[in-house]
């Protein structure tokens, strides 16, 4: 009997082993998700691909920010293997030129990878930024902004443009345009903001296009 007892205990000894060696596993050692940057025809695309081979569920993609807090930018409810998402780059603010993207999925390691956005494809191509302001406003005084951007690339690109203001300094409320601009032309955007309250605020223009996503900013002192 007692050997019966040692048999049966050494049996169910193996199966706690091999589980949790496979609890382990797909905890710490599954990786499964790739983060990669591709460029075809010019244009850059951010793909998240399942390099396993078994289903993947519950993907979330975050882009770390300047701030080093964490913003969802896709969902993904499953990708089976070798299939790709691509990550919507037009949502992204990049960090000079480039974002640093992190992936995670119950029972897999998180992926982390950095690409860089800005100057893809040959290397020269970009979009310039110039940013004309006013280093102070008056309160209940409207102010002129002035954007100069200029398409560097070798095609005419789509531009969106959106300003972020502080409804606590500012009355203006934000808003978005789209332009399309040739290749090597250049278009300056006027934008009136007023100030409300006393302080120092931040004036800042989102610009993305393909290939293409940049943040400038004003500091700016509101004087009553």
């Amino acid at each position: 009997m007692d050997e019966r007892k040692r048999k049966i205990a050494r049996f169910f000894a193996i199966m706690y082993l091999v589980f949790g060696i496979a609890i382990i596993y797909l905890l710490f050692f599954n990786l499964g998700i790739s983060i990669e940057g591709k460029t075809a025809g010019g244009e850059l695309e951010v793909l998240v691909k399942n390099n396993s081979l078994h289903l993947i569920r519950d993907i979330n993609v975050f882009v770390v920010e300047s701030t080093g807090s964490e913003k969802k930018v896709l969902s993904i409810q499953q990708l089976v293997p070798s299939e790709e998402k691509a990550v919507k780059l037009s949502e992204i603010h990049a960090v000079e030129g480039k974002i640093r993207l992190v992936a995670r999925a119950p029972y897999h390691l998180e992926v982390s990878k950095e690409i860089q956005i800005q100057g893809q494809g040959t290397g020269t191509e970009d979009f310039r930024v110039e940013l004309e302001a006013v280093n102070k406003i008056f309160a209940g005084s409207e102010a002129s902004f002035k954007l100069t951007i200029c398409n560097q690339f070798q095609d005419s690109k789509q531009v969106k443009i959106e300003t972020v203001l502080d409804a606590e300094f500012f009355t203006t409320v934000p808003a978005a345009r789209s332009i399309e601009l040739k290749s090597s032309e250049c278009t300056t955007q006027e934008f009136k903001i007023t100030g409300s309250k006393a302080g120092e605020a931040t004036v800042s223009f989102n610009i993305s296009g393909e290939q293409f996503n940049k943040r400038v900013e004003k500091q700016v002192q509101i004087i009553e």
